[in-house]
């Protein structure tokens, strides 16, 4: 349904009356610099569930629009288990930018599951979730406070939307990449090659996050992923995945490329933590590790026992990742040397750059070559 830039709503029964978002639909309002910042969107789902939206200082496109839904049902990233609000809304703009957003969303008591008296506010951007105020219980509705983007919104226990900030406090080695003395080479990002954007979507790790940074930090070797489980062979935990950086000696940092990687979104724990990279073989701890906001540091480099299946690769008394799956078949095999060969002499970020040093070479056909027959110890990534 769409209303144009001068369009209002008069609803003489908001609890009762509102435009239904029950299948994929939305309710559109069009916007031009004669239309007024603020608007309730009188939408529902199984019961009137309003969003006020208030814009300001925008700048709007022709035919900008915000689209707004709500879907009578727990949030699929929302990861709490008992105390949580049945239903979540999705909040979208075309052609709009340099505005700030403050928010506003009503829900029904029959929404409501658990202890509402513990219920936050939280925002969902794609990838992790941000917290914001306690809920209304009197009024049933909850306040976001200003924000520059849109997202997916819901309410429920603080410790499973935002409250719990798990750090996954880790360092590894990737093999093709190391120099010696526990550092290595940052030739990709001194070439300005390493893109803004987590690569994994494209890969086998099949990541759809939406991590993405304006410029590459310092010491930066390359992006990785990162994955939470909470049993050896099981999949992700909820919100368990993350795109972050690695640095030069190793350690894995979020993306202002110095604190360690946060789960915002992941109760504290005991976890199996996954390492993966573009072209390098993934490893996994080799037991359960506790998890919280102030995780310890988990080496990877300084034993074969800190990796599940207790293989690694041998780098002169420190210990990495296997260098040489240029195909990411988490598996070392001639194959890969006709990844390398198809792309000799290309000076990009590309998979076949198996020693990252921006130039795919003949000198990477030796990353594969001691490494023949490896494979990943990472059940399901074998």
């Amino acid at each position: 349904m769409n209303l144009g830039t001068e369009a209002t709503i008069f609803n003489l029964s908001p609890a009762n009356s509102y435009a239904g978002t029950n299948g994929t639909g939305t309710l559109n309002k069009y916007y031009s610099n004669n239309t007024p910042g603020l608007f309730n969107f009188a939408i529902g789902n199984n019961g009137a569930a309003n969003a006020q939206v208030f814009l300001a200082n925008p700048v709007f496109a022709p035919d900008a629009f915000l689209s707004a839904r709500t879907v009578n049902a727990i949030h699929p990233n929302n990861g709490c288990g008992t105390d949580y609000l049945n239903r979540y809304w999705e909040l979208r703009q075309s052609g709009i930018s340099g505005f700030t957003v403050w928010n506003k969303f009503g829900y029904q008591d029959a929404d409501v599951v658990g202890n509402e008296a513990v219920f936050i506010g939280a925002k969902y951007d794609g990838f992790q979730w941000t917290p914001f105020n306690p809920v209304n219980v009197a009024g049933n509705f909850f306040i976001i406070t200003p924000t520059n983007s849109l997202g997916d919104y819901t309410a429920g226990d603080p410790a499973c939307l935002g409250g719990s900030n798990t750090i996954a406090n880790l360092k590894v080695l990737l093999q093709g990449a190391y120099i010696g003395c526990g550092n290595m080479r940052t030739s990709l990002n001194g070439f300005n090659l390493i893109p803004l954007s987590q690569p994994y979507s494209m890969s086998q790790y099949s990541y759809n996050g939406t991590e993405s940074v304006l410029s590459i930090p310092a010491g930066v070797v390359d992006w990785v992923y990162v994955e939470l489980r909470s049993t050896s062979n099981g999949v992700p935990v909820l919100n368990g995945k993350r795109a972050g950086f690695l640095k030069n000696d190793g350690s894995i940092v979020d993306l202002d490329g110095t604190s360690p990687l946060k789960f915002t979104s992941v109760a504290a724990g005991n976890y199996f933590v996954v390492v993966g990279h573009r072209n390098h073989l993934p490893v996994m701890s080799a037991n359960a590790e506790t998890l919280n906001g102030v995780s310890v540091l988990y080496d990877f480099t300084t034993g074969l026992n800190k990796y599940f299946g207790n293989d690694a690769a041998s780098l002169s008394g420190l210990f990495g990742m296997y260098g040489g799956d240029a195909n990411t078949s988490f598996i070392i095999s001639a194959a890969d040397y006709t990844v390398v060969q198809n792309n000799l002499l290309q000076a990009n970020y590309n998979v076949a750059d198996l020693n990252l040093n921006g130039t795919v070479t003949t000198a990477d056909f030796g990353v594969i070559t001691p490494n023949l027959t490896k494979a990943s110890q990472v059940p399901n990534y074998q």
